[in-house]
């Protein structure tokens, strides 16, 4: 059948995508304005009808199979794809939710920055194969990383074809993305963008029939084999998926993008105390009991370990603000993912005659619904799960200064201790130690995970005293980095 063309001279934008019989291109026109980019579709199924209907509203439709890196690699080589005409070229799956109107502030945010590969964040709500994609809502808009996934990358036009000059066809789609990291030295030129105020949908496999396209083309073996060949040939290695920096748009961009649209609510609030605190005999609403109460042994651990304690932060350990109290450290950051157990604890009388105001910072972390054991229910509020952990360090840069205790019986425990980790031997900090409310199962002992970076001083009950171990010679983060992605996703 005769490839359908009818490609703008005047458009300096692309979207190519290959598609298959499942594909929902027809989503990204909005028939009420006109398009701002030249849509060009392969289509490698073998549907006249499909075909025909994906014609009517491509610039450009051709049958050719494979997946999208491919089938834009032959196309360029050949000659049938000339990016010379554009400014910026998005490879996006053919499943790809979005906004029209976000396809073309996508474009309009990596004009208007430089960006040599961007992409919009991965809405929650549909598939998730790599966190570090997931949305991050806070008070920036714009992560500069060192990696973009291979789902949606959105080049700069030269940029794709620098790959392409190194590209062989080979990969369909696992391991491209650690290709063109390489080839375009992301960690270097932070040149990666993830658009956290732009998100779209990865749709869920059970969406599609309940098998990924790509599955229809080729098996998981086969592209895990592809990965390891052109690796060994062509001398690669993956990048590790980190944020560099994050950024905020300047109003005048903010404003041309998005016009008045208000910005996400921030997932870190500050729990001020009201005018009138409750009385001290229970006259306010008391935060939910969610865990068991502690045992004498366990009482005893943590006082001990705050005795020497100057700055503490407390991870959903609001039993222990009292105790804390006691010891009177110079200050307290404590975090809660409940918030009627904040302004519980804000609003206590008793509380306030023993700590100064200037002493105690009260953050809500908004991770999403809670169950009745204070745990995250579902995904929903997944794109807020990395600020529980990163919430106080804020604060501490703030006032120029440091926790050298950290208790961790909250939500994402894990994570809060490697993340501490992390911090302290960033800003040189020594002497920290960390309380943990353990857990431990046939298979599991969140001390023994943490053992690579933490060593344990002594147990009581279901608590752990751990002490930071000294960094490895030739450790560079990597695998520090990777565990962090994963117990980011591990609500406990």
């Amino acid at each position: 059948m005769t490839p359908v063309t009818r490609q703008d001279a005047s458009r300096r934008r692309c979207l190519f995508t290959s598609a298959g019989d499942r594909n929902i291109v027809a989503s990204w026109i909005d028939p009420r304005r006109p398009r701002s980019f030249d849509l060009i579709v392969a289509y490698y199924g073998d549907d006249d009808a499909i075909f025909a209907d994906l014609g009517q509203i491509a610039d450009r439709c051709v049958r050719i199979k494979g997946g999208k890196y491919p089938n834009a690699w032959n196309l360029w080589r050949r000659g049938e794809l000339d990016l010379s005409r554009y400014d910026h070229v998005w490879l996006a799956d053919d499943d790809m939710r979005i906004d029209p109107s976000d396809i073309d502030r996508s474009f309009l945010l990596a004009e208007r920055h430089g960006f040599w590969v961007a992409s919009p964040s991965h809405d929650p709500a549909g598939k998730i194969s790599n966190p570090f994609m997931v949305r991050e809502d806070g008070a920036h808009d714009i992560r500069i990383v060192s990696y973009i996934e291979v789902t949606w990358p959105l080049f700069r036009a030269d940029r794709l074809e620098a790959f392409f000059e190194v590209f062989d066809g080979s990969l369909t789609c696992w391991g491209v993305d650690h290709w063109f990291a390489r080839v375009l030295d992301s960690e270097r030129n932070f040149r990666f963008a993830i658009f956290d105020c732009i998100s779209a949908i990865n749709t869920p496999d059970a969406d599609k029939g309940g098998q990924r396209e790509i599955g229809r083309l080729i098996s998981d073996q086969s592209l895990a084999d592809a990965y390891r060949i052109a690796r060994e040939k062509h001398g690669f290695s993956g990048v590790r998926a980190r944020t560099l920096a994050r950024m905020s748009l300047e109003w005048d961009v903010r404003l041309a993008a998005f016009g008045d649209r208000p910005g996400p609510a921030p997932a870190i609030t500050l729990v001020a105390p009201a005018a009138d605190p409750a009385p001290a005999d229970g006259g306010g609403e008391q935060p939910a009991r969610r865990f068991p109460s502690p045992l004498p042994e366990e009482i005893d651990l943590v006082r001990r370990a705050m005795s020497t304690a100057r700055n503490l932060s407390l991870f959903g350990a609001s039993w222990i603000l009292p105790l804390a109290a006691e010891v009177q450290p110079r200050r307290i950051v404590v975090v809660e993912a409940d918030r009627g157990a904040c302004e519980a604890l804000v609003q206590d009388a008793s509380l306030q005659d023993r700590l100064s105001p200037s002493c105690l910072t009260m953050l809500h972390a908004d991770v999403g619904p809670l169950s009745s054991t204070g745990l995250p229910t579902g995904q929903a509020g997944m794109a807020r799960w990395r600020a529980y952990p990163e919430a106080p360090w804020a604060t501490w840069r703030l006032v120029g200064e440091a926790p050298d205790l950290l208790i961790a019986a909250g939500q994402f425990r894990k994570a809060c201790c490697l993340l501490a980790y992390m911090h302290w031997h960033s800003l040189g900090v020594s002497g920290g130690r960390i309380v943990l409310r353990n857990a431990t199962g046939p298979s599991f002992d969140f001390a023994d995970e943490l053992s690579g970076y933490f060593e344990v001083v002594e147990r009581a009950g279901s608590y752990a005293l751990l002490a930071p171990r000294p960094i490895r010679p030739g450790d560079d983060g990597s695998h520090a980095g990777f565990l962090l992605q994963r117990w980011l996703r591990d609500v406990r």
